[in-house]
């Protein structure tokens, strides 16, 4: 087991959005997105920003990627070597845990705040927040792990594992991967069925009851049953779809998808949403989109384009812009805070 070193912090600080802040009239909705600069092949500075009481407020801005996470009124997201914690009530911060010594590429806070999975770009860590505890769980296994995700009931971690596997035929490994399921109670891991081994993953996601994992690969949308160990495809062989993500009471997925038929859509990238009890799909805008976030309720979902932050309205169907981007902004992973 590698030795890290973790300094657990209780000092809190007010942080200041007073020098950067935007008055706009956006709807009264609590949300989180990321605006990066970008000049066509060049992405500069990025700004975690979070949008209340009709105004926008920048939480945290850097010249490195943004990682973070909504947990309930709080984002958690990682300046340098610490992960820090938000308060969008009292707009107070504190470092729940710093790796000075250690790279981090993804993190994620179990529901209860107890433990925090982290990786550091080979394997996956599950630190115990109030002792400190820091304990590798994928060192015995075979490639790298990223992207650990917990379940909603916090019993279990989902990791992307990638690897490299020789193809029948072929005179050297294919560089794919796959999800593994990692359970803490039982401290043993479980594959998840992939569509095609060799075929790298996209995204995936747990479903709210915590008893299905979604996940895109060889474009397309496929659910995997935990328990039963069952494989399905949502999406036909005409559609191309990603970024699946299931509603907050776990009767619907949206994705993003583009009909490839002969009377398709060609490849323009629309939110879908499909219906798991009579599964069928609607395709509810006409903009190329991008990240998208559901509202706590299920009744809206967030979604970003080339022109900015929008918000569907499931009830009436209604399409409303919260935030029009500028010239040379680019804005992107936003999510509802509760």
């Amino acid at each position: 087991m590698r030795t890290l070193l973790i300094i657990l912090t209780l000092a809190m600080g007010v942080f200041s959005c007073s020098n950067d802040k935007d008055l706009l009239n956006y709807d009264n909705t609590t949300f989180v997105f990321i605006e990066t600069i970008s000049h066509d092949d060049y992405f500069g500075d990025s700004k975690l920003l979070v949008n209340e009481d009709n105004q926008t407020s920048p939480i945290k801005i850097s010249n490195e990627r943004i990682h973070y996470q909504v947990l309930g009124t709080k984002i958690i997201y990682k300046d340098g070597s610490d992960i820090v914690e938000f308060n969008s009530t009292t707009h107070q911060t504190q470092i729940i845990a710093s790796f000075p010594n250690t790279p981090i590429n993804s993190f994620h806070v179990s529901p209860d705040n107890e433990y925090l999975a982290f990786s550091d770009y080979e394997d996956i860590f599950l630190v115990e927040l109030e002792s400190g505890t820091v304990e590798n769980i994928t060192e015995n296994l075979e490639g790298d792990f990223r992207n650990p995700k917990w379940s909603p009931n916090g019993n279990s971690i989902l990791a992307r594992n990638g690897v490299l596997i020789v193809r029948p035929g072929d005179n050297g490994p294919t560089i794919t991967g796959n999800f593994k399921i990692f359970s803490l109670s039982q401290q043993t891991f479980q594959d998840i069925e992939m569509f095609d081994q060799f075929a790298y993953p996209g995204s995936a996601e747990w479903s709210p009851d915590s008893k299905i994992v979604i996940y895109e690969q060889y474009q397309a949308v496929f659910t995997f049953d935990v328990e039963n160990e069952q494989l399905k495809r949502i999406t036909s062989e005409e559609v191309v779809a990603t970024n699946p993500k299931f509603s907050k009471n776990g009767t619907m997925i949206s994705y993003f998808s583009s009909d490839q038929s002969d009377n398709g859509n060609n490849w323009q990238n629309f939110l879908t949403i499909y219906t798991i009890e009579n599964q069928t799909s609607k395709v509810t805008n006409h903009s190329y989109s991008y990240d998208a976030s559901w509202e706590n309720d299920s009744t809206a979902i967030l979604y970003c384009t080339e022109n900015g932050i929008f918000l569907y309205n499931l009830e009436t169907e209604s399409i409303q812009i919260l935030i029009e981007t500028g010239e040379s902004k680019y804005l992107h992973s936003t999510q509802f805070l509760e």
